[in-house]
């Protein structure tokens, strides 16, 4: 009878405990969710901002007077690309190489706006291409060195994104040898206090910062100093279908 008893009170438990992780794992995936919107909006917010527009209206308009119908046409489709990749993506992950291919339009522009002052590379193991990764990953991290980091150097800069595979995990590094951030300033994005100009990232960063927080076995740092910004973020190699949370 006792051992009955015991055994009845260890399948309480069990259950209990399973209940338990289920509703933390309900409670995750809605605060996802909702980081997920936040991500799309600001993200939309930042590329319907007047200066994103007037900027890229403006090289389109270059390119239209000094360069091939075909070039103008590119920087037209990348611009309406990257609005569309913005809303179809919401709540939900995409691959390492649908991330990448929105940043190189995303490059495609800033590069006929800064000519050769912007040097774009990815490097890797060639074995992540079709991790699955929150979407509006990459993105919001290249425009952040742009704009914070290399901007303002008179000869321009790099980035680089690297991208490799370490047993069970993927690691991410987005690395630009612009003016880099101060203390006081990573510590406003790590705390949520950076607050919105322009067309910057600061509130994006944060964002990323949360979301990634919210995935079991990631981690994200971000080290800057006067000679650039390094962004190491790791992610861990999980089957997920696309349109999970």
């Amino acid at each position: 009878m006792k051992a009955s008893v015991e055994k009845s009170i260890e399948h309480l438990n069990k259950r209990a405990e399973l209940e338990t992780e289920l509703h933390q794992k309900e409670l995750e995936n809605l605060k996802m969710s909702q980081l997920l919107n936040e991500s799309q909006y600001l993200a939309l917010q930042s590329q319907i901002n007047p200066h994103f527009l007037f900027n890229t209206l403006n090289v389109i308009a270059r390119a239209a007077v000094r360069d091939t119908p075909k070039t103008t046409t590119t920087l037209i489709y990348s611009l309406a690309d990257l609005f569309r990749y913005n809303l179809n993506h919401i709540n939900n992950f995409s691959t390492l190489k649908d991330e990448l291919e929105i940043v190189q339009k995303y490059i495609y522009i800033q590069k006929h706006r800064f000519g050769e002052r912007i040097q774009y590379k990815v490097t890797g193991d060639g074995q992540c291409e079709n991790v699955f990764i929150p979407s509006m990953l990459l993105q919001p991290l290249v425009e952040n060195a742009i704009i914070h980091g290399i901007e303002d150097l008179e000869d321009g800069g790099a980035i680089r994104i690297d991208a490799r595979r370490r047993k069970n995990v993927m690691l991410l590094r987005v690395y630009d040898n612009g003016v880099g951030m101060t203390r006081a300033c990573l510590s406003r994005i790590y705390s949520g206090e950076m607050k919105h100009t322009g067309h910057t990232t600061g509130i994006g960063l944060t964002n990323i910062i949360k979301r990634i927080g919210l995935i079991n076995g990631a981690g994200i740092r971000i080290k800057s100093g006067h000679h650039g910004t390094l962004v190491n973020i790791t992610l861990p190699l999980e089957e997920r279908k696309c349109e999970d949370v």
